[in-house]
């Protein structure tokens, strides 16, 4: 039990953050679907399970507190699986359950995701991954409906739902440049060229020509268009 409850204590979501009624009020959505809830979290899953033991009439199958688990419960399912995940369903290092999610779609295509989200999860979005989770919602946004927001949004078939109360936005990586840099760049967002740059900065065409390089490699642009449209985005323009 000692374990168990410190287990507990380092998952990024902890029972509390989850306001399970609130939860639930958005479950009926799927009742097409085989529901299965998967925390990290021993008492999320006991408290999710218990609380639909109490319904006369519930589609969820049950609820892991591992990934085995998950997977167990979802290969039992008849219907395609509604997956209502908790990112430390893999452990506080893991990957918030993306590799299983990916699994259970490979045997079950039709089955759907939604991942609540804490720092971890808004972490690793932010990083571009999670792409299997059909929606993710901010543990932020749990009690003000945010799942049902989900699956509304999913089960329309609007494609992926990403919260937009996600701190971590998928932010553009920061371009730092030079002044230099910064000067060069704005000339070429006028469509100068190289020797024309050169010939406004008092250089030579050479040094011009490793500035604009440097320019392109920093702005991952491919050419001058790049390069000037995102000058014109970034104000250099």
């Amino acid at each position: 039990m000692e374990k168990m409850a410190g287990f507990a204590r380092m998952a990024p979501v902890k029972p509390v953050d989850i306001d399970i009624m609130a939860v639930m009020g958005s479950i009926g959505m799927g009742s097409g679907y085989d529901i299965i809830f998967g925390s990290g979290d021993y008492y999320q899953a006991y408290l999710f399970a218990l609380f639909h033991r109490s319904l006369e009439q519930t589609t969820v199958v049950g609820a892991g507190c591992s990934e085995a688990e998950v997977e167990d419960l979802a290969k039992s399912c008849q219907r395609p699986c509604g997956l209502l995940v908790s990112d430390c369903i893999a452990g506080i290092l893991g990957d918030a359950g993306e590799v299983m999610v990916e699994r259970i779609k490979e045997w079950s295509p039709k089955s759907i995701a939604v991942l609540i989200a804490s720092e971890r999860g808004e972490m690793l979005w932010s990083q571009g991954r999670l792409g299997c989770y059909d929606g993710i919602v901010s543990i932020n946004s749990v009690h003000r409906g945010g799942v049902l927001q989900a699956l509304e949004h999913v089960l329309a078939g609007k494609g992926p739902y990403r919260d937009k109360a996600l701190r971590s936005a998928q932010k553009e990586p920061e371009v730092k440049l030079s002044a230099r840099e910064r000067q060069v760049l704005a000339l070429l967002a006028r469509g100068m060229t190289n020797r024309e740059i050169a010939a406004s900065l008092f250089i030579a065409e050479v040094t011009a020509r490793d500035y604009v390089s440097g320019i392109y490699r920093k702005t991952d642009a491919a050419n001058r268009a790049e390069a000037a449209a995102w000058a014109t985005k970034h104000g250099y323009g």
